[in-house]
């Protein structure tokens, strides 16, 4: 997805943070990422 490498640029591991943003920009992260899976 390109707005989980996006919060790469930001947070460069899988933080807390990086979640925490990822769920900001993309609120049905997890529904896409067990899809995708």
């Amino acid at each position: 997805m390109v707005i989980h490498e996006m919060c790469h640029l930001i947070h460069l591991n899988y933080s807390k943070g990086f979640y925490e943003l990822e769920s900001e920009m993309m609120p049905d992260w997890e529904k896409w990422k067990l899809r995708l899976e």
